[in-house]
């Protein structure tokens, strides 16, 4: 049975999102020692999840935050416990404006986001 393409290519990002989370919460190094990590309430999971709802829902939003993956910088720079703030602001204005309108600064989004990682 063929999956719809839609489908199929929400299991395909869902399954390495869950990939990628099992492999840095199994493997524990100095450098996820540097992240921050906050405890989380259903307020925070409710903001969390209402944020990405909107930008998955929103083809520009999506676009915006994608172009945020092609920086090297940003993933070296939230592993080792730096502020990735001022690179998204003055680099990815859109996205940053996306953050914004959600309620995070882009240092905020990725602490919850590791937390949650952690959690799971």
């Amino acid at each position: 049975m063929k999956l719809p393409r839609f489908l199929s290519t929400r299991l395909a990002s869902a399954l390495a999102v869950g990939c990628a989370l099992l492999a840095f919460a199994a493997a524990p190094t100095a450098a996820q020692a540097q992240v921050k990590i906050v405890a989380l309430d259903s307020a925070a999971l409710d903001k969390m999840s209402k944020f990405v709802d909107t930008v998955v829902g929103d083809p520009a939003a999506k676009a915006a935050m994608d172009e945020t993956d092609k920086d090297t910088t940003i993933p070296t720079t939230v592993m080792s416990g730096g502020s990735i703030n001022d690179t998204i602001n003055t680099k990815f204005p859109k996205a940053a404006e996306i953050y914004k309108k959600g309620g995070y600064t882009p240092d905020e989004f990725y602490t919850v986001a590791f937390s949650l990682a952690m959690a799971a």
